[in-house]
């Protein structure tokens, strides 16, 4: 059984490709993510986390 979730986020105001890479690069970072998706012309992003593998803010 797979521990993957998958959330998505409505993200407006990004007005090139750079925005949406940069979002992309910076959640990909984030403990967890197993994958990032956004799409600049619906301004929104995916993602498969692992919430096993998520750290909680302190």
């Amino acid at each position: 059984m797979s521990l993957r979730k998958q959330v998505q986020f409505d993200i407006g105001g990004m007005s090139c490709s750079f925005c949406a890479e940069t979002i992309e690069k910076s959640l990909s970072k984030k403990n967890g993510v197993e994958d990032v998706k956004v799409s600049l012309a619906h301004e929104e992003v995916l993602v498969d986390y692992n919430p096993k593998k998520r750290r909680r803010a302190s």
